[in-house]
């Protein structure tokens, strides 16, 4: 979450209940005061500007959005105006609530997927930016924002099957490692997770295991 948008806290907290009243009276969302007032924050060039709604129920299935990362230029923000906490946002296999009233910067070139379980809708003010100098000084200055390199290790396809061999004795490992059809994505989660759990592998090491087993399905279906 971005650090120095906090006054846009308030801003969306005022402006919530005007926000369902505009739209039970039928009013246009963009007459809703909140989108000049959390837009004087950002000293930056704009591309777009929209309130988009994810309606109780609803999902979005996980893709990537190519253009939108800090090493293209282009970002996006995502300011939650009405929210609730049954709204499921997986970014490259990983939860990431948002709250009403916070600013989160997203690097939405990686896959991510939305499911909204809430009986409510989920509304967010969606800022998408150029980056100038003002913008990437403070997303350098937030250790948070930066992808986290995996540290570099030896190579062991023991050690990986050894992991796999827990992770089928291990339900709730297994609905961890469902949180992504992307196959980097995937790679990078085995990765992180096995090695939270003592397990010392390399993403190649997964890649090659992964190829293999999909020769081996393959050949299974030509003989």
């Amino acid at each position: 979450m971005i650090g120095w948008l906090t006054s846009i806290r308030d801003i969306t907290k005022t402006d919530g209940a005007a926000w369902r009243c505009a739209r039970s009276a039928g009013l246009p969302l963009i007459s809703i005061p909140i989108r000049t007032a959390a837009l004087v924050s950002f000293q930056c060039p704009l591309r777009a500007v929209r309130l988009l709604k994810l309606a109780a129920g609803s999902s979005i299935r996980e893709h990537r959005d190519p253009s939108l990362g800090y090493e293209d230029g282009q970002v996006r923000f995502h300011v939650p105006i009405t929210s609730n906490p049954d709204v499921d946002f997986f970014l490259d296999a990983h939860r990431v609530e948002m709250k009403a009233g916070e600013c989160w910067y997203l690097d939405l070139s990686l896959p991510h997927w939305v499911e909204n379980h809430g009986s409510t809708d989920r509304v967010h003010l969606v800022i998408d930016c150029d980056v100038n100098e003002w913008l990437r000084k403070i997303i350098l200055a937030e250790d948070s924002l930066v992808r986290p390199a995996i540290e570099d290790c030896v190579s062991s396809p023991e050690e990986l099957e050894r992991f796999r061999r827990a992770v089928l004795g291990d339900l709730r490992l297994q609905r961890r490692l469902r949180q992504t059809a992307d196959m980097e994505s995937f790679v990078r989660l085995v990765v992180t997770v096995s090695r939270k759990l003592g397990y010392r592998f390399t993403a190649a090491d997964v890649e090659d295991a992964l190829r293999a087993s999909h020769l081996t399905w393959i050949g299974r279906w030509i003989d």
